[in-house]
């Protein structure tokens, strides 16, 4: 099945929202068993699906919210915000509505290539245990290019920050850092890439100076910093590609809006389909003796029963 383009895609959408006002004239004229909704005479009632009407609930909900990077949802996520919604449907009735209306995007995977065993970093599960930054690029209207700096919490998925700017140099990166540590405290390790900024004088003193461990991925190997890299893909998929940007001003505001979707409401199927707020949220109880010691969801099959979870 090939991309379905962004127009038809919002159409499909529309039209899914309209069968909630269908849902409501059904529940009317029920009683009426000569007078049929879908299709006038000849069409049996039953064609309706009460499924359809809870789907395109959700699609209202998002279009309200203004949250059109909802069209590049997954069915599964889709199911999730459903039942969020208090809507009883079954999974498997989204997933045949998400089919019929050519919903599906593919995406193209990269050929696997057979490597040796790998030995991953072992962190603790709790917040700032793990922070991941790198850069991801796009441009205005115009054709000036700039830059977005995103930072991440490994352990609950987070996006701390996500800074775009024209020019971001080590001694920006540097500012950024310090900034969001005031508020979110010192993070256990920092993961990046080999880039110039990274690598600068100015970020090897402010790693001195804030005596804060730092990783750099062997090159060529960005699956070193794959929770980063994961979510600059998911930024470029729903966001970027999706927008044009005219202003540097307005290309910070929507970035802060979007970033505050997947924080907040989002459900992620890394943590057990939370918020990553929830999440957090939910470590720091644990943490705090509040709630009973649960395991996190990267351990859901080890029965050690270590507070530990492999981040890289």
């Amino acid at each position: 099945m090939t991309d379905v383009p962004l127009r038809q895609r919002q159409v499909h959408l529309l039209m899914l929202s309209a069968l909630v006002c269908l849902e409501y004239l059904q529940s009317v004229m029920a009683s009426f068993a000569s007078v049929h909704i879908m299709g006038g005479i000849g069409a049996a009632p039953e064609e309706f699906s009460l499924g359809a009407a809870a789907y395109a609930a959700v699609a209202i909900v998002m279009l309200f919210k203004h949250r059109v990077w909802v069209q590049r949802f997954g069915y599964r996520r889709l199911h999730v915000l459903l039942r969020r919604e208090g809507q009883t449907v079954n999974h498997k009735r989204v997933y045949r509505l998400y089919r019929e209306e050519g919903l599906t995007v593919r995406k193209r995977r990269a050929r696997r290539r057979a490597i040796g065993p790998r030995a991953p970093i072992i962190v603790e599960a709790k917040a700032n245990a793990r922070w991941s930054v790198d850069f991801v690029h796009d441009q205005l209207a115009n054709g000036r290019r700039f830059r977005v700096l995103n930072i991440v919490d490994d352990v609950t998925r987070e996006c701390l920050a996500a800074i775009a700017d024209t020019s971001i140099s080590g001694r920006r990166v540097a500012r950024e850092l310090t900034a969001l540590i005031a508020w979110r405290g010192k993070p256990g390790l920092i993961v990046s890439d080999n880039g110039t900024e990274f690598t600068s004088n100015a970020m090897f003193a402010w790693q001195r100076e804030h005596e804060v461990a730092w990783h750099f991925i062997a090159r060529g190997k960005p699956m070193q910093n794959g929770f980063c890299e994961s979510f600059n893909g998911r930024m470029r998929d729903e966001l970027l590609n999706e927008t044009l940007f005219f202003t540097i001003g307005q290309a910070r505001s929507i970035l802060a809006r979007w970033v505050e979707d997947p924080n907040t409401e989002r459900p992620q199927s890394s943590v057990g389909y939370a918020t990553p707020a929830a999440f957090a949220a939910g470590l720091e109880q644990q943490r705090a003796g509040l709630t009973p010691p649960v395991a996190s969801p990267a351990l859901m099959r080890d029965n050690t029963g270590q507070a530990l979870i492999a981040a890289g």
